[in-house]
Protein backbone atom coordinates (compact mmCIF):
# COMPACT_ATOMS: atom_id res chain seq x y z
CA UNK A 1 0.00 0.00 0.00
CA UNK A 2 2.83 2.37 0.88
CA UNK A 3 4.49 1.80 -2.51
CA UNK A 4 1.15 2.39 -4.27
CA UNK A 5 0.66 5.80 -2.68
CA UNK A 6 4.29 6.72 -3.29
CA UNK A 7 3.88 5.86 -6.97
CA UNK A 8 0.62 7.82 -7.24
CA UNK A 9 2.24 10.85 -5.57
CA UNK A 10 5.15 10.71 -8.02
CA UNK A 11 2.69 10.47 -10.94
CA UNK A 12 0.79 13.46 -9.59
CA UNK A 13 3.97 15.52 -9.49
CA UNK A 14 4.83 14.55 -13.05
CA UNK A 15 1.36 15.43 -14.34
CA UNK A 16 1.32 18.72 -12.40
CA UNK A 17 4.71 19.71 -13.77
CA UNK A 18 3.60 19.00 -17.34
CA UNK A 19 0.44 21.12 -17.20
CA UNK A 20 0.98 24.54 -18.74
CA UNK A 21 -0.99 27.27 -16.96
CA UNK A 22 -1.52 30.80 -18.13
CA UNK A 23 -0.77 33.72 -15.89
CA UNK A 24 -3.59 35.42 -14.03
CA UNK A 25 -5.12 38.85 -14.45
CA UNK A 26 -4.23 41.24 -11.65
CA UNK A 27 -5.78 44.49 -10.52
CA UNK A 28 -3.50 47.51 -10.51
CA UNK A 29 -3.82 50.53 -8.23
CA UNK A 30 -5.31 53.42 -10.16
CA UNK A 31 -5.02 57.03 -8.95
CA UNK A 32 -8.34 58.02 -10.56
CA UNK A 33 -11.99 56.96 -10.52
CA UNK A 34 -13.06 58.42 -13.88
CA UNK A 35 -13.79 56.29 -16.93
CA UNK A 36 -10.63 55.24 -18.77
CA UNK A 37 -11.36 55.02 -22.50
CA UNK A 38 -8.00 54.05 -23.95
CA UNK A 39 -4.67 52.40 -23.17
CA UNK A 40 -1.37 51.90 -25.01
CA UNK A 41 1.16 49.39 -23.67
CA UNK A 42 4.67 50.02 -25.00
CA UNK A 43 6.62 47.18 -23.37
CA UNK A 44 6.69 45.20 -20.13
CA UNK A 45 7.37 48.39 -18.14
CA UNK A 46 5.82 51.35 -19.95
CA UNK A 47 2.16 52.07 -20.66
CA UNK A 48 -0.11 55.09 -21.08
CA UNK A 49 -3.87 55.40 -20.48
CA UNK A 50 -6.43 58.15 -21.06
CA UNK A 51 -9.92 58.97 -19.88
CA UNK A 52 -12.50 61.52 -18.82
CA UNK A 53 -11.69 65.00 -17.53
CA UNK A 54 -8.41 65.25 -19.47
CA UNK A 55 -6.97 62.26 -17.64
CA UNK A 56 -3.68 60.74 -18.77
CA UNK A 57 -1.95 58.05 -16.70
CA UNK A 58 1.59 56.73 -17.16
CA UNK A 59 3.47 53.77 -15.69
CA UNK A 60 7.15 52.90 -16.07
CA UNK A 61 7.18 49.87 -13.77
CA UNK A 62 4.67 47.57 -15.44
CA UNK A 63 1.68 49.08 -13.64
CA UNK A 64 2.88 48.84 -10.06
CA UNK A 65 2.68 52.63 -9.99
CA UNK A 66 0.47 54.81 -12.19
CA UNK A 67 1.00 58.58 -12.21
CA UNK A 68 -1.47 61.23 -13.41
CA UNK A 69 0.24 63.29 -16.12
CA UNK A 70 -2.77 64.82 -17.91
CA UNK A 71 -4.48 68.14 -17.60
CA UNK A 72 -2.52 71.28 -18.40
CA UNK A 73 -2.81 72.12 -22.09
CA UNK A 74 -5.04 69.07 -22.59
CA UNK A 75 -7.76 70.68 -20.50
CA UNK A 76 -10.74 68.69 -19.27
CA UNK A 77 -12.10 67.16 -22.48
CA UNK A 78 -12.11 63.33 -22.52
CA UNK A 79 -8.99 61.61 -23.83
CA UNK A 80 -10.49 59.04 -26.21
CA UNK A 81 -7.33 57.56 -27.74
CA UNK A 82 -3.65 57.44 -26.82
CA UNK A 83 -0.50 56.00 -28.36
CA UNK A 84 2.68 55.66 -26.33
CA UNK A 85 5.90 55.75 -28.34
CA UNK A 86 8.21 55.25 -25.37
CA UNK A 87 8.44 56.19 -21.69
CA UNK A 88 8.69 59.90 -22.48
CA UNK A 89 6.78 60.38 -25.73
CA UNK A 90 3.06 59.92 -26.38
CA UNK A 91 0.22 61.31 -28.49
CA UNK A 92 -3.43 61.53 -27.49
CA UNK A 93 -6.71 62.74 -28.92
CA UNK A 94 -9.45 64.70 -27.18
CA UNK A 95 -12.82 65.82 -28.47
CA UNK A 96 -15.32 68.44 -27.35
CA UNK A 97 -18.75 69.34 -28.70
CA UNK A 98 -17.16 71.64 -31.28
CA UNK A 99 -13.62 70.38 -32.09
CA UNK A 100 -11.14 67.54 -31.87
CA UNK A 101 -7.45 67.79 -30.96
CA UNK A 102 -4.14 65.93 -30.89
CA UNK A 103 -1.69 66.61 -28.06
CA UNK A 104 1.92 65.47 -27.84
CA UNK A 105 4.38 65.10 -24.97
CA UNK A 106 8.11 64.37 -25.09
CA UNK A 107 8.84 64.70 -21.37
CA UNK A 108 6.70 61.97 -19.85
CA UNK A 109 3.56 64.12 -19.65
CA UNK A 110 5.03 67.03 -17.71
CA UNK A 111 4.03 69.28 -20.61
CA UNK A 112 1.68 68.75 -23.55
CA UNK A 113 1.62 70.62 -26.87
CA UNK A 114 -1.40 70.89 -29.15
CA UNK A 115 -0.26 69.70 -32.59
CA UNK A 116 -3.60 69.39 -34.44
CA UNK A 117 -7.20 70.58 -34.32
CA UNK A 118 -10.25 70.07 -36.51
CA UNK A 119 -13.54 71.90 -36.02
CA UNK A 120 -16.55 69.61 -35.88
CA UNK A 121 -14.49 66.44 -35.94
CA UNK A 122 -13.87 63.43 -33.73
CA UNK A 123 -10.52 61.65 -34.02
CA UNK A 124 -10.85 57.94 -33.32
CA UNK A 125 -7.35 56.47 -33.26
CA UNK A 126 -3.65 57.20 -33.68
CA UNK A 127 -1.05 54.59 -34.62
CA UNK A 128 2.67 55.28 -34.94
CA UNK A 129 4.60 52.93 -37.25
CA UNK A 130 7.87 54.05 -35.66
CA UNK A 131 9.19 57.12 -33.84
CA UNK A 132 8.61 59.36 -36.88
CA UNK A 133 5.78 57.98 -39.01
CA UNK A 134 2.16 57.61 -38.02
CA UNK A 135 -1.48 57.71 -39.09
CA UNK A 136 -4.69 58.99 -37.52
CA UNK A 137 -8.30 58.47 -38.56
CA UNK A 138 -11.45 60.27 -37.47
CA UNK A 139 -15.15 60.59 -38.16
CA UNK A 140 -16.09 62.19 -41.49
CA UNK A 141 -16.28 65.97 -41.78
CA UNK A 142 -17.90 67.62 -44.82
CA UNK A 143 -18.40 64.25 -46.52
CA UNK A 144 -14.87 62.86 -46.15
CA UNK A 145 -13.20 60.73 -43.50
CA UNK A 146 -10.57 62.59 -41.47
CA UNK A 147 -7.30 60.88 -42.42
CA UNK A 148 -3.88 62.35 -41.62
CA UNK A 149 -0.22 61.30 -41.68
CA UNK A 150 2.86 62.42 -39.79
CA UNK A 151 6.51 61.96 -40.72
CA UNK A 152 8.04 63.95 -37.85
CA UNK A 153 6.91 62.08 -34.77
CA UNK A 154 3.49 63.72 -34.59
CA UNK A 155 4.66 67.35 -34.54
CA UNK A 156 2.73 68.05 -37.75
CA UNK A 157 -0.10 66.22 -39.53
CA UNK A 158 -0.89 66.34 -43.25
CA UNK A 159 -4.09 65.23 -44.94
CA UNK A 160 -3.97 61.84 -46.66
CA UNK A 161 -5.83 61.15 -49.89
CA UNK A 162 -9.59 61.78 -49.49
CA UNK A 163 -11.91 58.89 -48.60
CA UNK A 164 -15.59 59.82 -49.16
CA UNK A 165 -18.11 59.05 -46.44
CA UNK A 166 -20.74 56.46 -47.34
CA UNK A 167 -24.10 57.66 -46.05
CA UNK A 168 -23.91 58.72 -42.41
CA UNK A 169 -21.18 56.28 -41.37
CA UNK A 170 -18.80 57.09 -38.52
CA UNK A 171 -15.98 55.36 -36.65
CA UNK A 172 -15.17 54.29 -33.09
CA UNK A 173 -12.39 55.31 -30.76
CA UNK A 174 -9.57 52.71 -30.67
CA UNK A 175 -10.98 50.85 -33.69
CA UNK A 176 -7.85 50.76 -35.87
CA UNK A 177 -5.11 48.22 -36.56
CA UNK A 178 -1.86 48.88 -38.44
CA UNK A 179 0.87 46.48 -39.58
CA UNK A 180 3.51 47.52 -42.07
CA UNK A 181 1.76 49.32 -44.91
CA UNK A 182 -1.65 47.77 -44.05
CA UNK A 183 -4.30 49.80 -42.21
CA UNK A 184 -7.76 48.66 -41.07
CA UNK A 185 -10.37 50.81 -39.32
CA UNK A 186 -13.90 50.09 -38.16
CA UNK A 187 -17.22 51.83 -38.77
CA UNK A 188 -20.89 51.64 -37.82
CA UNK A 189 -21.87 50.83 -41.40
CA UNK A 190 -21.31 47.05 -41.80
CA UNK A 191 -17.87 47.65 -43.19
CA UNK A 192 -14.19 47.85 -42.36
CA UNK A 193 -11.97 50.08 -44.48
CA UNK A 194 -8.68 48.55 -45.61
CA UNK A 195 -5.60 50.13 -47.14
CA UNK A 196 -2.57 48.18 -48.37
CA UNK A 197 -0.51 51.31 -49.11
CA UNK A 198 -0.49 53.32 -45.88
CA UNK A 199 -3.72 55.15 -46.63
CA UNK A 200 -3.14 56.19 -50.23
CA UNK A 201 -6.11 54.07 -51.37
CA UNK A 202 -8.92 52.25 -49.58
CA UNK A 203 -11.12 49.18 -50.08
CA UNK A 204 -14.36 48.70 -48.09
CA UNK A 205 -14.72 45.20 -46.61
CA UNK A 206 -18.23 44.05 -45.74
CA UNK A 207 -18.86 42.74 -42.21
CA UNK A 208 -21.89 40.66 -41.15
CA UNK A 209 -22.67 43.03 -38.28
CA UNK A 210 -23.07 46.79 -38.50
CA UNK A 211 -20.76 47.84 -35.67
CA UNK A 212 -16.98 47.37 -35.62
CA UNK A 213 -15.82 48.56 -32.20
CA UNK A 214 -12.48 46.72 -32.20
CA UNK A 215 -10.16 45.09 -34.71
CA UNK A 216 -6.96 43.05 -34.48
CA UNK A 217 -4.85 40.72 -36.65
CA UNK A 218 -2.40 38.11 -35.34
CA UNK A 219 -0.91 37.69 -38.81
CA UNK A 220 -1.66 39.17 -42.27
CA UNK A 221 -4.46 36.63 -42.85
CA UNK A 222 -6.21 35.94 -39.53
CA UNK A 223 -8.08 38.69 -37.73
CA UNK A 224 -11.21 39.51 -35.74
CA UNK A 225 -13.63 42.41 -35.67
CA UNK A 226 -15.76 42.81 -32.58
CA UNK A 227 -18.90 44.88 -32.41
CA UNK A 228 -22.42 44.84 -31.12
CA UNK A 229 -22.28 41.41 -29.49
CA UNK A 230 -20.63 39.11 -32.03
CA UNK A 231 -17.18 38.44 -33.43
CA UNK A 232 -16.44 38.44 -37.15
CA UNK A 233 -13.39 36.44 -38.26
CA UNK A 234 -11.34 36.53 -41.43
CA UNK A 235 -8.70 34.08 -42.64
CA UNK A 236 -7.84 35.96 -45.83
CA UNK A 237 -6.94 39.46 -44.68
CA UNK A 238 -10.52 40.71 -44.59
CA UNK A 239 -11.62 39.83 -48.11
CA UNK A 240 -14.33 37.77 -46.41
CA UNK A 241 -15.52 38.31 -42.82
CA UNK A 242 -17.55 35.46 -41.29
CA UNK A 243 -19.76 35.51 -38.22
CA UNK A 244 -18.70 33.45 -35.23
CA UNK A 245 -20.85 33.06 -32.12
CA UNK A 246 -18.40 31.12 -29.97
CA UNK A 247 -17.71 34.04 -27.63
CA UNK A 248 -19.96 33.84 -24.53
CA UNK A 249 -22.00 36.81 -23.38
CA UNK A 250 -24.19 39.37 -25.11
CA UNK A 251 -22.64 42.80 -24.45
CA UNK A 252 -20.80 44.67 -27.17
CA UNK A 253 -17.16 43.75 -27.75
CA UNK A 254 -15.04 46.72 -26.79
CA UNK A 255 -11.57 45.41 -27.58
CA UNK A 256 -9.63 42.41 -28.82
CA UNK A 257 -5.96 41.48 -29.05
CA UNK A 258 -3.85 38.38 -29.46
CA UNK A 259 -0.72 36.64 -30.68
CA UNK A 260 -0.17 33.34 -32.41
CA UNK A 261 -3.31 31.26 -31.98
CA UNK A 262 -4.21 32.96 -28.68
CA UNK A 263 -6.78 35.73 -28.40
CA UNK A 264 -8.24 37.93 -25.66
CA UNK A 265 -11.55 39.79 -26.02
CA UNK A 266 -13.25 42.20 -23.62
CA UNK A 267 -16.96 42.87 -23.69
CA UNK A 268 -18.60 46.11 -22.66
CA UNK A 269 -19.17 44.62 -19.25
CA UNK A 270 -16.74 43.35 -16.63
CA UNK A 271 -15.60 40.19 -18.46
CA UNK A 272 -12.50 39.22 -20.45
CA UNK A 273 -12.54 36.03 -22.53
CA UNK A 274 -9.69 33.86 -23.82
CA UNK A 275 -9.17 31.51 -26.77
CA UNK A 276 -6.12 29.34 -27.46
CA UNK A 277 -7.41 27.81 -30.69
CA UNK A 278 -7.72 30.83 -33.00
CA UNK A 279 -11.20 31.68 -31.75
CA UNK A 280 -12.86 28.29 -32.30
CA UNK A 281 -13.76 28.22 -28.60
CA UNK A 282 -13.68 30.80 -25.82
CA UNK A 283 -13.72 30.69 -22.04
CA UNK A 284 -14.27 33.35 -19.42
CA UNK A 285 -10.82 34.19 -18.09
CA UNK A 286 -11.41 37.16 -15.81
CA UNK A 287 -14.20 39.24 -14.25
CA UNK A 288 -13.37 42.68 -12.92
CA UNK A 289 -14.48 43.73 -9.44
CA UNK A 290 -17.93 45.27 -9.18
CA UNK A 291 -19.87 45.96 -12.36
CA UNK A 292 -17.32 48.16 -14.12
CA UNK A 293 -17.20 48.15 -17.94
CA UNK A 294 -14.08 47.43 -19.99
CA UNK A 295 -13.47 49.94 -22.79
CA UNK A 296 -10.01 49.15 -24.14
CA UNK A 297 -7.21 46.60 -24.00
CA UNK A 298 -3.65 46.84 -25.32
CA UNK A 299 -0.92 44.25 -25.84
CA UNK A 300 2.61 45.60 -25.43
CA UNK A 301 4.75 45.72 -28.54
CA UNK A 302 7.24 43.29 -26.98
CA UNK A 303 4.37 40.79 -26.50
CA UNK A 304 4.96 40.53 -22.75
CA UNK A 305 1.97 42.30 -21.22
CA UNK A 306 -1.72 43.11 -21.75
CA UNK A 307 -3.38 46.01 -19.96
CA UNK A 308 -7.15 46.59 -19.93
CA UNK A 309 -8.93 49.73 -18.69
CA UNK A 310 -12.53 50.42 -17.74
CA UNK A 311 -15.01 52.64 -15.91
CA UNK A 312 -14.27 53.72 -12.37
CA UNK A 313 -10.59 54.14 -13.23
CA UNK A 314 -10.10 50.37 -13.16
CA UNK A 315 -6.91 48.87 -14.61
CA UNK A 316 -6.16 45.14 -15.06
CA UNK A 317 -2.90 43.58 -16.23
CA UNK A 318 -1.90 40.19 -17.59
CA UNK A 319 1.63 38.84 -18.11
CA UNK A 320 1.80 36.77 -21.28
CA UNK A 321 3.58 33.45 -21.18
CA UNK A 322 5.50 32.24 -24.25
CA UNK A 323 5.48 35.48 -26.29
CA UNK A 324 4.82 35.17 -30.01
CA UNK A 325 8.45 36.02 -30.75
CA UNK A 326 9.51 32.74 -29.12
CA UNK A 327 8.94 29.54 -31.08
CA UNK A 328 7.02 27.61 -28.43
CA UNK A 329 8.04 23.97 -28.19
CA UNK A 330 11.35 24.53 -29.98
CA UNK A 331 14.79 25.04 -28.49
CA UNK A 332 15.88 28.59 -27.91
CA UNK A 333 18.32 29.87 -30.57
CA UNK A 334 21.90 28.96 -29.75
CA UNK A 335 23.36 32.07 -31.36
CA UNK A 336 22.80 35.77 -31.86
CA UNK A 337 21.68 36.27 -35.49
CA UNK A 338 20.27 38.86 -37.86
CA UNK A 339 18.51 37.76 -41.06
CA UNK A 340 18.43 39.56 -44.37
CA UNK A 341 15.36 41.78 -44.57
CA UNK A 342 12.48 40.74 -46.83
CA UNK A 343 11.44 41.84 -49.31
CA UNK A 344 14.71 43.35 -50.48
CA UNK A 345 14.79 45.67 -52.38
CA UNK A 346 11.62 47.08 -50.80
CA UNK A 347 9.11 49.93 -51.09
CA UNK A 348 8.14 51.25 -48.62
CA UNK A 349 8.00 48.50 -45.93
CA UNK A 350 10.17 45.50 -45.17
CA UNK A 351 10.47 42.87 -42.42
CA UNK A 352 13.54 42.23 -40.28
CA UNK A 353 13.94 39.00 -38.28
CA UNK A 354 16.50 38.50 -35.54
CA UNK A 355 17.32 35.87 -32.91
CA UNK A 356 18.62 36.46 -29.39
CA UNK A 357 19.71 33.49 -27.25
CA UNK A 358 18.86 35.15 -23.95
CA UNK A 359 16.50 37.85 -22.70
CA UNK A 360 17.95 41.32 -22.42
CA UNK A 361 18.17 44.84 -23.78
CA UNK A 362 18.25 44.93 -27.59
CA UNK A 363 18.73 47.82 -30.00
CA UNK A 364 17.89 47.63 -33.70
CA UNK A 365 18.65 50.85 -35.60
CA UNK A 366 18.59 51.82 -39.29
CA UNK A 367 21.35 54.06 -40.70
CA UNK A 368 21.85 55.82 -44.03
CA UNK A 369 25.10 55.57 -46.00
CA UNK A 370 26.47 58.58 -44.09
CA UNK A 371 26.15 56.66 -40.84
CA UNK A 372 23.26 58.80 -39.59
CA UNK A 373 20.51 57.03 -37.63
CA UNK A 374 17.21 57.28 -39.51
CA UNK A 375 14.98 55.00 -37.39
CA UNK A 376 15.16 53.15 -34.09
CA UNK A 377 13.07 50.00 -34.53
CA UNK A 378 13.79 48.29 -31.20
CA UNK A 379 15.24 49.76 -28.04
CA UNK A 380 13.88 47.70 -25.19
CA UNK A 381 14.27 44.42 -23.32
CA UNK A 382 13.06 41.42 -25.32
CA UNK A 383 12.56 37.75 -24.54
CA UNK A 384 14.91 35.06 -25.81
CA UNK A 385 13.87 33.72 -29.20
CA UNK A 386 12.97 34.84 -32.70
CA UNK A 387 11.55 38.32 -33.21
CA UNK A 388 10.25 40.20 -36.25
CA UNK A 389 9.78 43.93 -36.79
CA UNK A 390 8.50 45.93 -39.75
CA UNK A 391 10.44 48.93 -41.02
CA UNK A 392 8.44 51.51 -42.98
CA UNK A 393 10.61 53.87 -45.02
CA UNK A 394 7.88 55.94 -46.65
CA UNK A 395 9.51 59.18 -45.49
CA UNK A 396 13.00 58.27 -46.71
CA UNK A 397 14.58 58.64 -50.17
CA UNK A 398 15.65 55.70 -52.31
CA UNK A 399 19.08 54.30 -51.64
CA UNK A 400 21.15 51.92 -49.57
CA UNK A 401 20.60 51.63 -45.82
CA UNK A 402 22.16 49.57 -43.06
CA UNK A 403 20.48 48.03 -40.04
CA UNK A 404 22.45 47.22 -36.89
CA UNK A 405 21.41 44.80 -34.15
CA UNK A 406 23.15 45.08 -30.79
CA UNK A 407 22.79 43.18 -27.53
CA UNK A 408 25.49 43.77 -24.90
CA UNK A 409 28.80 43.51 -26.81
CA UNK A 410 27.35 41.54 -29.74
CA UNK A 411 26.78 43.56 -32.93
CA UNK A 412 25.51 42.49 -36.37
CA UNK A 413 25.02 44.72 -39.44
CA UNK A 414 23.28 44.09 -42.76
CA UNK A 415 22.58 46.16 -45.86
CA UNK A 416 19.21 46.75 -47.52
CA UNK A 417 17.99 48.69 -50.55
CA UNK A 418 15.00 51.05 -50.74
CA UNK A 419 13.72 51.55 -54.30
CA UNK A 420 10.87 53.99 -54.91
Amino acid sequence: MKNYFAAMFTLFLIISASVKTEAQWQEQTSPVSVTLWTVSAVDKSVAWAGGDAGTVLRTTDGGTTWTSVGGGAIGTDPVYNIFGIDDMTALCTTSSSSSTFIYRTTDGGTTWTQVFTQAGGFLDAIWMYDTNNGFVYGDPVSGNWELYKTTDGGQTWNAANPLPQNGSEAGWNNSMYVSGSSIYFGTNNSRVYYSSDMGDSWTPQTTPQALSFAIWFNNPSVGFVGGGGALNKTTNGGTIWDTTSALPGIAGISSITGLGTRWWAARQDSNIYYSDDNGSSWTLQYTAPGSEIYWDMSKSRDDSLIIAVRTGGGISSYKIQNPVGVKTGEAQPASFSLSQNYPNPFNPATNIVFDVPEAGQVNLTVYNILGQATAVLVNTEVAAGEHQVTFNASSLPSGAYFYKLQQNNSVLIRKMMLLK
